[in-house]
C-alpha cells in the first residue's frame, strides 16, 4: 500500500495502493515534513558562531522561563473501536485527496527525516496515521526531552499547552505540532484531531456512516487505507462509488483485501465488478454483496507499468 502521508505533495486524488510503496512511502512523507519543518540540527545559528555572548532571541534558543508548562492530557473516554479511528475528521480541505493511511508496521529508520528532537522511531512508534496534510504517531513518548529539545532548536519554540499536549510552533513555514505522552500530532488541524479524541468534535465515521460500513468490510486491523472515489486506473466512474479502502495484515502482505461501496442509486453491473477485479494482480476471491464489492488476492504488479 501506499500510504498518503503529505497531502499537498500528492496530485491525483484516485489513487491506486500499490505493494512496493508500503512502507517506503511513509519514511518519504516525513522527509517531505522535515522539509516544511526545518530545525537546526545539522546548522549552527550565525550567531553562535560570531558572538559568543549572545542571548538566547539571538540564537533562536528558547529561554526556561519562556516555556509553559505542560500539564499531560487528561484520560480519554473509551473508544470501543481501533484508537486511530477515533482521529479520523470529516477532512475536505481541498488538498485534492479525502484519504486516510494507517499502518501498524513501523520500518527501521522510521523519522529519520524529523528533526532529531521528535522522538519518532521504530522503538518509540507502535501506529501511523496520515490523513490530509495530518500526521498522528502512536506510541510511547518522552514529552519532557521533547520540549526541551524544540526549545533549544533554531527551528522551533515551545509556545503553549493544549489540553495537557505541548504545542510546538516553527519559526518559519511549516505544521505546528502538538505532542502527548502517547500520541504526536503534526499539522495545523491538532486542536480538532484532540478534540475528536476526546469526543468533542465530530469523527468521520461519526459523519458518514459509509466510512463505519467500510470498516466493518475491512477484515485486517494491520494496514488500512480508505479513500473517497473510485482508484485510479479503474474504469468506473468516481461519482459511483462513495468509498473504497484496502487493508492487510502488513504492508508487504502477499495478499489484500479491497472493498467499494457503491452509491444506493447505482447498479452494479458483471462489467464493474470485473473493472474492480484489476486492481489486484491475481484475484482469489470476488464477491458483491448489495452495494458492496470484494476483491481478495495479490498486490497489484508493477512492473507491468514500468
Amino acid at each position: 500500500m501506499t500510504p498518503f502521508v503529505v497531502g499537498h505533495c500528492m496530485t491525483d486524488s484516485r489513487t491506486t495502493l500499490t505493494r512496493r510503496g508500503a512502507v517506503a512511502a511513509t519514511a518519504a512523507g516525513l522527509a517531505g515534513l522535515a522539509g516544511c519543518a526545518s530545525s537546526s540540527d545539522d546548522h549552527e545559528s550565525p550567531s553562535t558562531e560570531t558572538n559568543n555572548e549572545s542571548d538566547d532571541s539571538e540564537t533562536g534558543v528558547q529561554s526556561e522561563d519562556d516555556i509553559p508548562d505542560i500539564s499531560g492530557p487528561e484520560t480519554p473516554p473509551e473508544w470501543d473501536h481501533a484508537e486511530f479511528r477515533a482521529w479520523l475528521l470529516d477532512d475536505d480541505s481541498g488538498t485534492g485527496s479525502r484519504r486516510f493511511d494507517y499502518t501498524e508496521t513501523i520500518p527501521e529508520g522510521f523519522g529519520s527525516d524529523l528533526p532529531s528532537f521528535f522522538d519518532v522511531s521504530a522503538a518509540t512508534v507502535d501506529a501511523h496515521l496520515s490523513q490530509s496534510s495530518t500526521q498522528v504517531f502512536f506510541g510511547a513518548f518522552d514529552v519532557d526531552a521533547m520540549i526541551d529539545g524544540a526549545a533549544a532548536a533554531d527551528g522551533f519554540t515551545v509556545t503553549d499547552e493544549y489540553r495537557g499536549y505541548g504545542i510546538l510552533e516553527p519559526t518559519s513555514d511549516g505544521p505546528s505540532a502538538a505532542v502527548g505522552p502517547t500520541a504526536i500530532v503534526i499539522g495545523t488541524d491538532y486542536e480538532q484531531r484532540i478534540d475528536a479524541r476526546y469526543g468533542e468534535e465530530a469523527r468521520l465515521e461519526e459523519t458518514d456512516e459509509t466510512v463505519a460500513q467500510l470498516f466493518a468490510e475491512l477484515p485486517d486491523e494491520n494496514t488500512i487505507s480508505g479513500q473517497y472515489g473510485s482508484p485510479t486506473g479503474i474504469d468506473i466512474a468516481a461519482e459511483d462509488i462513495i468509498l473504497w479502502g484496502v487493508s492487510s495484515p502488513e504492508p508487504m502482505a502477499d495478499s489484500m483485501t479491497w472493498v467499494a461501496i457503491f452509491e444506493d442509486d447505482v447498479e452494479v453491473t458483471d462489467d464493474m465488478i470485473d473493472a474492480f477485479e484489476e486492481i489486484s494482480s491475481d484475484v482469489t476471491e470476488s464477491e458483491l454483496d448489495g452495494q458492496v464489492a470484494r476483491v481478495t488476492g495479490a498486490p497489484p504488479d508493477l512492473s507491468e507499468s514500468e
